[in-house]
C-alpha cells in the first residue's frame, strides 16, 4: 500500500482539526501513519471525496490507533464517491467522542486507480 498522504494539523480555538488528504496508488489504496501522537476527544469525522478524481463508489476507509482499534467505528464503510458524509459524534445515536493519545494510521482501499479525497478529523 501507500500511494501519497498528506498529513496537516490546524489548531482552531479549543479544537484541532487533523486532515489526511489521500490520491490512491493504481490498486486503489493510500497509508499513512501521523509523525506524531493525535491527542484529545475526537468529536466529529468528515469524509470528502475528491470533485476531481472522484473514488470508487463504495471505497473503504479506517483511522487505527496503535492497538488496531478503528478510531471511525467502522464508519469509513462503503463510502459514497459524490457525498460528503459527516458524523458528529456523541449526537443522534452516534457512539460518544474517543479519547485518543496515539499515532494514527489511515488506510483508504477500493478507492479506485489515482483516485482521491479528504477525512477530517476534528479532537478536542
Amino acid at each position: 500500500m501507500a500511494g501519497t498522504v498528506v498529513f496537516t494539523t490546524k489548531h482552531i480555538g479549543a479544537m484541532y482539526k487533523h486532515t489526511f488528504t489521500w490520491v490512491s496508488t493504481s490498486s486503489g489504496a493510500a497509508s499513512y501513519t501521523t509523525l506524531q501522537p493525535v491527542v484529545g476527544l475526537i468529536h466529529r469525522e468528515v469524509f470528502v471525496p475528491s470533485t476531481t478524481v472522484a473514488p470508487t463508489l463504495n471505497y473503504d476507509v479506517t483511522l487505527e490507533d496503535a492497538d488496531g482499534q478503528d478510531v471511525l467505528f467502522g464508519k469509513g464503510t462503503n463510502l459514497s464517491a459524490t457525498t460528503t458524509l459527516e458524523i458528529v459524534l456523541g449526537t443522534s445515536g452516534q457512539k460518544a467522542p474517543i479519547a485518543v493519545d496515539d499515532y494514527l494510521s489511515l488506510s483508504v482501499s477500493s478507492a479506485g486507480n489515482k483516485k482521491g479525497g479528504k477525512v477530517i478529523v476534528y479532537a478536542r
